[in-house]
Parts: C-alpha cells; sequence; structure tokens
C-alpha cells in the first residue's frame, strides 16, 4: 500500500486569535497533519531565526484571517518572509466578512471556508492539505479552495495539466463552457502570430499545447462544447489578422460536429472556463495585452454553478447559426486585413 505523503505547515495567527490558532493546531496534528506553531511575540521582541527557520520548513503556510490579522505587524511580516521563500500561502478566513488583504491578494492559493458547518471545514482542509502534499493534489481537485496563478506561462502549463486529466476519465458526460474574447483557438504557429504578438517560443509552444488538450478531450469522451466568443480588441491590425485567420479555420473545421457550439456575443465578466463539477477558471488581463497575467482557479460548487448559469443565460440568448459566426468573425478578418495591407504602403 502506498504511503500518505505528508505536509508540513506553519500556522500564522494574531495573539488575540491564539486559542483558535492552537486549537486549529490540535485539531490538524488529530488528523496527522505535521503542524509549526509559535507562541506569538509580542511588540518589540525579535523576528528570530528559530521562528524564521518553522517558516522555511514548512511546507505551506496558513494565515488565519482575522480583522486583528489584518492589522498585526508580525503576520504581516511572517507573510512577507514566507512569500520572499517561495512558500504558498492559504488564508484560512475565521471571521465572517474577511478578505485577502495587502499581500494577501496575490498569493499562490487561498482558502475561505464557512466555519458554520466547523466538522465540514475541517475535514475539506484535511483533504485540502493531503492532496496538496502530493503532485496532483496542489494542481487540482474539488479542494474548496480558490487557486491564484500568476503570469500566462503559468495559466497555460495548469489548464493543458486540467484538460489532460479530464480526457483520461473515460466515464461519464462532460460539459465545458468556455467564454474567451479569441479562445485558445486562435492561437496559431504562423511566425507572424509570434512576432506580431511579442510572444515568446515557449510561450506560443505552451499556447499550441493548450489547443491540442482541448482536441484531446474533445475526441477522448463524450463532451458537449460551448464556445462564447467577442473578438473585439485594441491589438495592431496584423495580429487581429493571424488570430482571425487561425479561428476561423478551426470554426470552419467544427461547424459540423453538433456536440461543438459556438456563438459571439459579448459575455459578462472575465475570460472564463468553466467545468461544471469540476472548476472554474478565470482570466484577467489588461485590456490592450495578449496574455493573462493573474488567474484565479475556483473549486466551489456553488460558484461553479452560478458561473454557468450566468453562462448558459448569455450564450442562449445569443443563439444564432454557425455560419453567421463564421460570417461575423470573416468580416472582421477582412477588415484588419485590409488595415494591414494599406499600413504597408
Amino acid at each position: 500500500m502506498k504511503q500518505q505523503s505528508r505536509i508540513t505547515v506553519f500556522i500564522s495567527y494574531c495573539h488575540k486569535d491564539e486559542a483558535i490558532a492552537h486549537l486549529l493546531a490540535h485539531i490538524l496534528r488529530g488528523h496527522k497533519i505535521n503542524c509549526l506553531i509559535d507562541r506569538q511575540m509580542q511588540a518589540g521582541q525579535k523576528f528570530d531565526s528559530r521562528l524564521q527557520g518553522m517558516i522555511k520548513d514548512a511546507g505551506l503556510i496558513l494565515v488565519l484571517l482575522t480583522k486583528a490579522a489584518a492589522e498585526s505587524a508580525w503576520v504581516n511580516q511572517e507573510i512577507g518572509f514566507a512569500k520572499a521563500h517561495g512558500k504558498p500561502i492559504w488564508p484560512i478566513g475565521v471571521e465572517s466578512g474577511i478578505e485577502p488583504y495587502g499581500m494577501l491578494l496575490t498569493t499562490q492559493a487561498y482558502s475561505l471556508f464557512d466555519w458554520s458547518d466547523p466538522h465540514h471545514a475541517i475535514k475539506r482542509l484535511v483533504r485540502a492539505l493531503r492532496n496538496a502534499a502530493t503532485d496532483e493534489g496542489s494542481q487540482y481537485g474539488n479542494l474548496g479552495l480558490d487557486h491564484v496563478i500568476e503570469g500566462k506561462l503559468e495559466r497555460s502549463r495548469f489548464i493543458v495539466a486540467q484538460l489532460l486529466r479530464l480526457a483520461k476519465v473515460k466515464t461519464g458526460k462532460l460539459e465545458i463552457l468556455c467564454q474567451a474574447a479569441f479562445s485558445i483557438f486562435a492561437a496559431s504557429d504562423d511566425p507572424m502570430y509570434r512576432e506580431a504578438g511579442g510572444h515568446s517560443p515557449e510561450y506560443v509552444d505552451l499556447l499550441l499545447q493548450e489547443k491540442q488538450a482541448y482536441e484531446t478531450v474533445l475526441k477522448s469522451r463524450e463532451c458537449v462544447f460551448k464556445l462564447m466568443l467577442w473578438p473585439v480588441r485594441a491589438y495592431e491590425a496584423r495580429y487581429l489578422a493571424v488570430r482571425y485567420a487561425s479561428l476561423l479555420a478551426w470554426l470552419e473545421q467544427q461547424k459540423d460536429k453538433p456536440n461543438i457550439q459556438f456563438v459571439c456575443a459579448q459575455y459578462p465578466g472575465p475570460n472564463r472556463l468553466i467545468v461544471p463539477g469540476e472548476c472554474l477558471i478565470e482570466g484577467f488581463k489588461l485590456h490592450s495585452h495578449p496574455g493573462y497575467e493573474m488567474t484565479i482557479v475556483r473549486y466551489q460548487d456553488d460558484q461553479i454553478r452560478a458561473a454557468a448559469e450566468q453562462f448558459r443565460q448569455t450564450f442562449d440568448r445569443s443563439v444564432s447559426s454557425k455560419d453567421v459566426v463564421i460570417q461575423r468573425i470573416r468580416e472582421l478578418y477582412e477588415q484588419t486585413s485590409k488595415l494591414t495591407t494599406n499600413s504597408s504602403h
């Protein structure tokens, strides 16, 4: 029998929350989770090497998220030290109405638990920590976590891994809902795509891997794929043209497949990849810059359902024939192609 992987966690907390912090440590140890915790230092004490060593030894940092912690210089110092040493940080909400703040806004992952059912909250946290000790568990699984990904390279790697994992599951129906300005299907190996978009070879390769991963899922199992496009962006004309061309080619290939549906509609919210029952992946970017520099992955069932319902309402209102959608993209392509031609003279 394979031995259960273990992870060591460090609990960061404000001295006002000492009772719940040590209670949490006691509970986690009872579940065989290695737990490091120190008696909180008071003002004037030194942030010593012993405490630094505990943070360095931990594989993950839990921060008790309270009003007092938000105002604690020591907690913020521990967070800063942990971030400087590349430690993943999970804020744990123990008071209502407290959201990640300051340096916690861009942590690798965070989990906000509903303590109205403490047994369920602890069970979910233990499951998350045990999965975080494995290679796969740290990336995906219905853990009740929000996972923040910084950088477009890491985003693409994550999505590729998710899609390939889903492709391996041969049983059960799968629904994939995607709303994106162009979608990954506008990615191209045309040298102009890399040149005009300013993309590195590594990033283009990852985008093409992501495109192939979608194809793998759609071929490998029973899957319904719905795509909502709104490909209007303030990009350079030659970059737009090559993206429209690539997207058009893919749409033409898919238009006769009943399990693949697409519309052209201005959708609410950010770029989203929604897999009901699995995850919700949201991308955030500057309007005129290619790529998503920050991505939030949500695993909470209620958030996934809400996003899926919002998607379906917009999608259903916008349904038209696939030929109409293709014609719309073709017109945009022709417009940008003319701009490109005129600018070259």
